[in-house]
């Protein structure tokens, strides 16, 4: 079989986007997100919604793909006070129709994108229940806990520092 060289063949260079008017505006909406933007998407929504002790929440899961779409696909920008009150910017997107928008997105690239997500949010919740998850959320309790040995071994020699010795070891479990 004959070999051939990639550079010869002419690959599509680039995707049209689609022009939307919403509300008498032009709403520029991507048919294509290159792969590093779709990796910056994923790693978004993913991030946001595990919490920091890695607790999954769905309705994280759907605010940030709603949002993330719309800012990865689409030329509408959100304002940081935006982006501090999630819930009220999603609320906002649904009542006012502009998650609409999001049908405009090629099919296919739509479920790819899609897809990627669930399958992060499943190879993810799958590492937080391994047992490296476990040593990662272990090793962040530890370190979260900062005790001091010297004070310690100077506590417990001192009767009047009881209450102190009994909080300690409550932490510890």
């Amino acid at each position: 079989m004959a070999k051939i060289s990639f550079t010869s063949i002419t690959p599509i260079k680039s995707v049209e986007d689609k022009i939307v008017k919403f509300e008498d505006k032009d709403i520029v909406v991507k048919q294509y997100l290159p792969i590093k933007d779709k990796a910056d998407l994923v790693t978004y929504v993913i991030q946001s919604a595990f919490d920091e002790n890695g607790l999954f929440s769905p309705v994280r899961q759907e605010i940030y793909v709603t949002i993330g779409l719309l800012r990865w696909y689409t030329n509408i920008n959100f304002t940081d006070n935006m982006m501090i009150n999630v819930e009220k910017t999603y609320d906002s997107i649904v009542l006012n129709h502009i998650n609409n928008l999001l049908d405009e997105i090629n099919e296919d690239e739509y479920n790819c994108i899609i897809d990627m997500i669930n399958d992060a949010v499943i190879e993810t919740k799958d590492y937080l229940r391994s047992f490296a998850g476990q040593l990662r959320s272990a090793k962040q309790d530890y370190d979260a806990t900062n005790f001091d040995m010297e004070k310690i071994a100077e506590t417990l020699q001192d009767p009047n520092q009881i209450g102190l010795v009994k909080e300690i070891m409550e932490k510890m479990g």
